[in-house]
């Protein structure tokens, strides 16, 4: 069996094709996007937002003057 990059129309083609499969990819999430709604925010979900944005923000770290970003997680919190 050859190798695809050994012959030489085989790069254009897979090149080809990736394109042509990104452009797919392109054209039906804005036909999914232009075909199902978008939900609007609900005030359940306002109400977390002010939730979490009234939270003390975390201590600076030494060397940092600014605080990491907060997170609702300690699994994707900032190490300090």
């Amino acid at each position: 069996m050859k190798d695809a990059a050994a012959s030489p129309g085989g790069s254009r083609l897979s090149l080809s094709l990736c394109l042509a499969g990104a452009l797919v990819a392109c054209g039906l999430g804005l036909g999914l996007r232009r075909a199902i709604p978008v939900i609007p925010v609900d005030e359940p979900f306002r109400e977390v937002l002010r939730f979490y944005r009234s939270l003390p923000p975390l201590p600076a770290r030494e060397g940092r003057s600014v605080a990491p970003p907060a997170s609702n997680t300690p699994e994707t919190r900032a190490p300090y």
